[in-house]
């Protein structure tokens, strides 16, 4: 997998360019200094090549979901013992994990939809995964806490998130026959079509989808009548008809508010 320097947290990029300087101008550094670029380093590309086999979380407390993944990376991780994730005391850790069903995704892609999910963040440290509430802003009365973001913009378009782009045209449903179905009954169906009907025979066969946020008590429903039309279509309506908008990255369509 190709790794640019750029893709490093800035500041283990900011302690390994300094160890590049430092070499340069035979200047002295300490183990603490090595110890802190390589470790962040390292685990920023362990997130990205432990790949988890399975998720499905459902209304799962997050010390739950946390735990499970800090057992998946000990089990996965051949040459080490997986990756520390270390909870921030300010937060809930019993608050739930909606929804998250997910196959053959990246520790990195995982813990960025449970911090979504719970309105959290987290941060890659020299010894540990940090996860952490973010501060609100405080000036002024109509600022919008940090941790409740306006939707964020679609990601920008990858090999990865084009194939997956590609694999939503080309599997075709036969038959959509939604009545008032909710939006998570109607996303679930479109899951298990995407694994039947998967054409491309290679990577990680059908779809993942995640909702993002929170919905609505009751969710929002579908009546939609479909025959022979692929699956990119089919999101379209179904977004559409709830009033929401679908992303695609490199190991999901996250279904979201506009």
């Amino acid at each position: 997998m190709p790794f640019h320097i750029f893709a490093i947290p800035a500041a283990a990029r900011r302690s390994l360019l300094f160890l590049l300087v430092a070499a340069a101008f035979g200047i002295a550094t300490t183990p603490a200094h090595l110890h802190a670029a390589t470790g962040t380093i390292a685990n920023q590309i362990k997130l990205k090549a432990l790949i988890i086999p399975s998720v499905d979380f459902n209304e799962t407390p997050l010390e739950d979901a946390i735990e499970y993944l800090r057992q998946k990376s000990d089990e996965l991780d051949k040459d080490g013992f997986g990756i520390n994730i270390v909870v921030d005391s300010e937060i809930d850790r019993n608050q739930p994990i909606p929804s998250l069903s997910l196959k053959n995704a990246p520790l990195s892609a995982v813990l960025g939809y449970v911090c979504e999910l719970t309105g959290n963040r987290y941060r890659v440290d020299r010894n540990a995964i940090i996860i952490f509430r973010p501060r609100a802003k405080s000036s002024g009365d109509q600022e919008t806490a940090e941790n409740t973001p306006p939707p964020p913009p679609a990601p920008k378009p990858t090999t990865a998130s084009m194939q997956l782009r590609a694999k939503l045209d080309q599997i075709v449903i036969p038959s959509i026959d939604f009545y008032d179905t909710p939006l998570p009954d109607a996303v679930e169906f479109l899951r298990q079509k995407a694994a039947q009907l998967d054409p491309t025979g290679s990577g990680a066969q059908g779809v993942n989808f995640v909702i993002a946020g929170t919905l609505p008590d009751p969710p929002p429903t579908i009546t939609l009548k479909l025959q022979q039309v692929p699956l990119s279509d089919v999101l379209k309506y179904v977004t559409g008809l709830a009033d929401m908008r679908y992303d695609i990255s490199a190991h999901a369509v996250t279904i979201r508010a506009r």
